[in-house]
């Protein structure tokens, strides 16, 4: 057995303690932490970790994670103490009364809920549940959570093969992208890595042959591109703080070939090169230095200062060809105090007392403060998991109200959810919307940087329709509830009601592919999310509908599609009238659509042999129809009226 995988012992953690006391500043409550490191290796004396050794190694781990992190001795003590209450006899009560009120109330934020979920999967959801919402009160009780996950997948290789398989996809789908969302970006990337280690063993090994160097010699490069920058900035005589290199994560590498459908050899930043300066100014002083001494790539700019991240982050990102490595490099241009708080996340308003970002703090953690309160509206736990992946996990875009303000929604989030997230009335009143200055319709996907204004109807309430466009999952909530429907969507029919052969016709883009199969790997109903996998070379070339959720399709290498389905849609409504003579009457229909602030698309009439007039209006489909209709036919000279639906297939 190497010195690496030795199991340790009780003296050996003992010893570890005392290197962890030995760098904890004197400004920390040390007597307190010694205390507590004592008084939590005897509640855990009974106990050993899956890997054989003292339990009691597990909270000294998440503890120095803590530390590193720059919290405070209450975090440490409470790090400590993170599973006593609910691994051992000793209540939270105790804890309180011993350690204080503040330790007692982390501990208790920590510890699960014990008794009341139906199954286990509901009994994590519920812990996450917890956790969230206690951290929306004191955000050091994610943080603890977060360096726990990380320990524990740093120890899951004794683990049954399918226990770390379901572990690390949890951790892929919450818990990287909770350290993501507060700022803590290097829990994220090996949390990820760890997680992909396990989700995707073959493709893990494919990437980390193909990088085909040790994290070492890929820092060894990377310090020549390093070097290559700082000669030019010295030689011209520009003031920087640091250079400093990053090697990306394996993950990160994986992710950009299998969502851009690229090879190995077209990612353009396998490297980092992060440089501080000391203002704002200087960041895009140095954006053009660089772009001027470089060969730049520019379709890679992206200014996360004038657009900061919803958690905080700002810098400017780049990319350039680096003549020293031969290849592409990525560079991050920031100040000293955004590099601390990209660093440490919300840590950084416990380690970093002097910053003033409390106002940047807020913002870090209002996403819990919006769980907070959709947890409160509503308690069923899969429509809690879709509200996370969906709404607040998902890649964020920034789009602008007219007067301005930022609203922040994930990647193709539609007007319609736009016009909720902005509030509840105007979503329900919405009637079309103005992108950009250009009138567009409620199912309208967005981009980051569109300029949204919505149009309502004073008398619009929503529709069941709007179920099926809509992104995200509070919107989704929102119709439902006031529609009083319970479950999303329309009742679909399963792929297995139909022959593949049948259903394929209902698929946009299929066509253009020879062959087309479904997978047998994975199940999907009519109208749920697909995507398509193509596979084969000329001749052979086929591609293969998988559910969106299929991992053999989200890790695939493989180039992918998104797919939609074809659906019959109602755009316009013909209104088809028949008219007895008077005076005016034209006149006396166009005032009452114009009060009605709706447009008429098109107007035909004939005199029929009788005398009465026959006339034809269609006007987009919306919440005004019900209105416009009610009032012709008050009109005493409408005969009769007819409404039908103008279709259109997509």
């Amino acid at each position: 057995m190497t010195e690496e995988n030795k199991i340790k012992t009780i003296k050996d953690i003992d010893l570890d303690f005392e290197k962890f006391y030995g760098i904890i500043k004197p400004e920390f409550d040390k007597k307190t932490i010694r205390i507590t490191y004592e008084y939590a290796k005897k509640a855990h004396r009974l106990q050993n970790r899956a890997t054989g050794e003292p339990y009691i190694s597990h909270p000294l781990a998440v503890a120095t994670m803590v530390h590193s992190l720059g919290l405070d001795t209450i975090s440490i003590l409470a790090a400590l103490l993170h599973d006593v209450v609910e691994d051992t006899e000793i209540t939270s009560g105790e804890i309180k009364e011993k350690f204080g009120e503040e330790v007692g109330l982390i501990v208790d934020g920590l510890t699960k809920i014990d008794g009341f979920a139906k199954n286990k999967s509901d009994q994590k959801i519920e812990a996450l549940r917890k956790v969230l919402l206690a951290s929306a009160k004191d955000i050091r009780i994610l943080v603890i959570k977060l360096c726990d996950r990380l320990h524990n997948m740093r120890t899951l290789g004794v683990m049954r093969p399918d226990k770390k398989e379901r572990i690390a996809k949890e951790t892929m789908l919450i818990y990287a992208p909770i350290a993501q969302k507060i700022g803590l970006y290097s829990i994220k990337w090996e949390l990820e890595d760890l997680s992909f280690k396990y989700i995707n063993p073959d493709m893990y090994q494919f990437v980390k042959e193909k990088v085909h160097m040790t994290r070492s010699d890929r820092e060894e490069v990377l310090n020549k591109a390093v070097d290559e920058i700082k000669k030019v900035l010295d030689i011209n005589k520009f003031s920087y703080k640091t250079v400093l290199g990053r090697p990306k994560n394996f993950y990160s590498i994986y992710k950009k070939i299998k969502d851009n459908a690229k090879t190995f050899e077209d990612i353009y930043d396998l490297y980092a090169i992060r440089i501080t300066v000391g203002s704002i100014s200087d960041c895009y002083t140095l954006l053009g230095h660089i772009h001027e001494k470089f060969q730049a790539f520019p379709d890679r700019l992206k200014d996360y200062i004038a657009n900061p991240k919803l958690n905080g982050y700002q810098s400017i990102h780049t990319t350039i060809f680096s003549k020293a490595i031969n290849c592409p490099v990525e560079i991050q241009i920031r100040t000293e105090d955004m590099h601390k708080l990209a660093e440490f996340g919300v840590a950084a308003h416990w380690r970093y007392k002097s910053l003033k970002e409390d106002k940047k703090f807020e913002k870090k953690i209002a996403w819990l403060r919006e769980v907070m309160l959709w947890e409160k509206e509503h308690k069923d736990n899969d429509e809690f998991m879709k509200l996370l992946r969906f709404d607040f996990f998902e890649d964020e875009m920034f789009l602008f109200t007219p007067k301005n303000d930022v609203i922040v929604l994930p990647e193709n989030a539609t007007v319609l959810d736009f016009a909720y997230s902005v509030h509840t009335e105007i979503g329900e009143r919405a009637l079309k919307g103005k992108v950009n200055g250009a009138m567009c319709t409620l199912d309208k996907s967005l981009k980051s940087g569109d300029i949204v204004e919505i149009i309502t109807n004073q008398n619009g309430k929503p529709s069941e329709k709007w179920l099926k466009f809509v992104v995200t999952n509070k919107a989704r909530i929102k119709i439902r509830n006031t529609l009083h429907l319970k479950k999303s969507g329309p009742a679909n029919i399963t792929v297995d009601d139909e022959l593949f052969s049948t259903l394929k016709l209902k698929i946009k883009s299929l066509s253009d592919f020879k062959k087309s199969r479904k997978a047998g790997c994975c199940e999907f109903k009519y109208n749920e999310e697909i995507v398509g996998v193509i596979g084969g070379k000329g001749k052979d070339k086929e591609i293969v509908v998988h559910s969106v959720e299929c991992d053999n399709a989200k890790f695939t290498i493989n180039e992918k599609i998104g797919l939609k389905w074809k659906e019959m849609k109602t755009k316009e409504i013909v209104f088809e009238l028949v008219l007895t003579d008077k005076i005016g009457l034209l006149m006396d229909i166009l005032n009452l659509f114009a009060s009605r602030n709706v447009s008429i698309n098109s107007i035909n009439s004939k005199v029929l042999r009788n005398g009465d007039t026959s006339m034809t209006l269609t006007l987009e489909e919306g919440n005004h129809v019900e209105v416009i209709e009610k009032k012709l036919r008050e009109f005493s000279f409408v005969r009769s009226l007819k409404i039908k639906k103008k279709l259109f297939n997509f």
